[in-house]
C-alpha cells in the first residue's frame, strides 16, 4: 500500500506524477498481479490542492465528501502514457 503521492508545487506540471503513477502500477501488476487501483482522501470545501481533474482524466471517480478513487490499471497506465 502507498500512503501518498505528492509532488512538491514548484515541481508540478513536469510530468512526475505521471511517471510515478506509472512506475507504482506497473510494479504493482508485475509484483502482485493487481487487478484495481484505488485510493482516497476526505476533502474539505477548501481543498483546491488535490487534482481532482487529472485523477478524473486518467479514470479515477469523485463523490461528494470523498474523493474515492479506483480503476483498472491497464486503462490507466494507457492514459497516462499518451
Amino acid at each position: 500500500m502507498v500512503e501518498e503521492i505528492s509532488v512538491d508545487k514548484n515541481y508540478r506540471r513536469q510530468g512526475i506524477a505521471n511517471a510515478l503513477m506509472i512506475k507504482l502500477i506497473e510494479t504493482a501488476i508485475e509484483k502482485y498481479n493487481i487487478t484495481s487501483v484505488s485510493g482516497e482522501a476526505y476533502l474539505d470545501k477548501d481543498a483546491k490542492w488535490i487534482p481532482f481533474d487529472w485523477y478524473q482524466k486518467i479514470g479515477f471517480c469523485k463523490t461528494e465528501n470523498l474523493f474515492l478513487i479506483e480503476g483498472e490499471p491497464n486503462e490507466i497506465l494507457s492514459k497516462l502514457n499518451r
